[in-house]
């Protein structure tokens, strides 16, 4: 990249800046993931011709214009996001699968892909490693799973996990750990642990960077079921069927019925479609109701954003309910009050 041509430099996700950025990535058959929160852009005076940005450790939506192809602005610009974000270790990247030998060039190794997306990552190792860990808890038996983010952990996914319990030997339950929901994710995965603390066989687990996470399934946290939510979940499924289940011996992943969330909805109907193919039997069990209707996180966050603890407290394990009597659930509660986290709730 010639520096005396080009200037790169951040651009502001709002006003003039913003629209001239959805502008140049819509030439360029993108859209701005919301969930972006630095965008940088490579300049020909005033001109975006390439660009990319990150959320966390994940780039998104990386560009550059077709007449400037091969000035070497894709890879001076890698340098420069990888410079930003050196302190956060092995970085991810999604592109579109055809343009895997570009990023291949630049150090990225592809991790997994669907039909319209492919997910790389700079520390190929650190996944090998994940699955290692995962591969060191098998135990003899049928093994099973399910996936909560638990914000926070209700009576619901106490219902889901007594009953897959109930169908496997042991069951690996992992926690959604990105801090994208108003309970913080040692908050989450502490509920989970005190609330499923006398079922046998039970061992609950982090997801990682590779169960629901922003690197492999965004559209999660943005609850959007549009066409890329649709390639973000057959990704984060492939990830899953074909590398973590049989690390871990999972041969059964237990799901929910979703009557409230389309993105989780789609997640589910994805899931019967991709896990069969790779040998994983999957069960949806009926939501538990109370009072004739269906436990859910984010009524029980309303209730507790309204100050309205008591009400909350038939959908709520006792242990959940202890925490939130106590003084160090003060910023929790702020957290919900003030609507810090994600849009809408899947289970």
């Amino acid at each position: 990249m010639d520096p005396y041509r080009y200037d790169i430099r951040p651009v502001p996700l709002h006003g003039a800046a913003l629209r001239q950025l959805d502008a140049f990535l819509e030439a360029n058959g993108l859209r701005l993931d919301r969930l972006i929160t630095r965008y940088l852009g490579v300049f020909e005076g005033e001109k975006l011709v390439a660009g990319g940005g990150y959320a966390g450790r994940v780039l998104r939506c990386i560009a550059v214009d077709p007449a400037h192809r091969g000035e070497g602005l894709l890879g001076a610009l890698l340098a420069r996001l990888r410079a930003e974000l050196a302190e956060q270790g092995h970085l991810f990247l999604f592109t579109k699968p055809q343009n895997e030998p570009l990023f291949a060039d630049l150090g990225f190794t592809a991790l997994e892909r669907a039909a319209e997306a492919l997910l790389m990552t700079s520390d190929p190792g650190d996944f090998t490693r994940y699955l290692a860990r995962l591969a060191a808890l098998r135990t003899p038996g049928p093994i099973g799973c399910c996936v909560l983010n638990a914000n926070p952990f209700t009576l619901g996914h106490r219902y889901l996990v007594e009953r897959a319990a109930a169908r496997c030997t042991r069951l690996m339950v992992f926690v959604v750990e990105e801090e994208l929901s108003e309970l913080p994710f040692p908050v989450r995965i502490r509920l989970v642990r005190e609330g499923c603390a006398d079922l046998r066989g039970v061992t609950v687990l982090p997801g990682g960077d590779y169960i629901i996470s922003q690197a492999t399934f965004p559209s999660y946290f943005l609850k959007t079921a549009d066409a890329a939510a649709r390639a973000y979940c057959e990704l984060d499924l492939r990830v899953f069927a074909r590398h973590i289940a049989p690390a871990a011996g999972i041969t059964r992943r237990f799901v929910g019925e979703e009557p409230f969330s389309p993105v989780t909805a789609l997640y589910n109907e994805t899931m019967r479609r991709i896990l069969p193919e790779a040998g994983i039997a999957l069960d949806i069990l009926p939501r538990q109701a109370v009072a004739g209707e269906p436990v859910s996180a984010s009524r029980v966050r309303a209730l507790l954003a309204a100050g309205r603890l008591e009400e909350a407290r038939p959908l709520l394990p006792e242990t959940t309910y202890r925490f939130f009597t106590h003084p160090e659930a003060k910023p929790v509660l702020d957290r919900i009050r003030a609507g810090i986290g994600r849009e809408g709730e899947p289970r």
